[in-house]
């Protein structure tokens, strides 16, 4: 289904495989973090603004929860993100 959210750049399920969560920020716009209905695609939160631009991924470590993100602007890298609050911290 329609999601509504413009220039989504990632998705990736949570560990317990029902918490879906999308990534705004393709094409060098600011990035926000949702989680949506897996079954409709709607969202359900929005949980933040990550305060970067092209955050172009997301990955959740099966081992511990911990989600990921690639950022391809300024600083490209990769970043943990905090799923409760958007705050991304450079790795490294």
């Amino acid at each position: 289904g329609a999601t509504g959210i413009a220039n989504i750049a990632g998705l990736a399920f949570d560990t317990d495989g029902t918490t879906l969560y999308a990534i705004s920020g393709a094409g060098a716009t600011a990035s926000t973090l949702y989680e949506l209905n897996p079954a409709t695609g709607a969202v359900l939160a929005t949980i933040g603004a990550t305060g970067h631009d092209e955050m172009v991924s997301i990955a959740v470590r099966k081992s511990d929860g911990q989600m990921y993100t690639w950022k391809n602007a300024a600083s490209p890298g990769l970043y943990l993100i905090d799923k409760t609050t958007a705050i991304v911290t450079a790795v490294g």
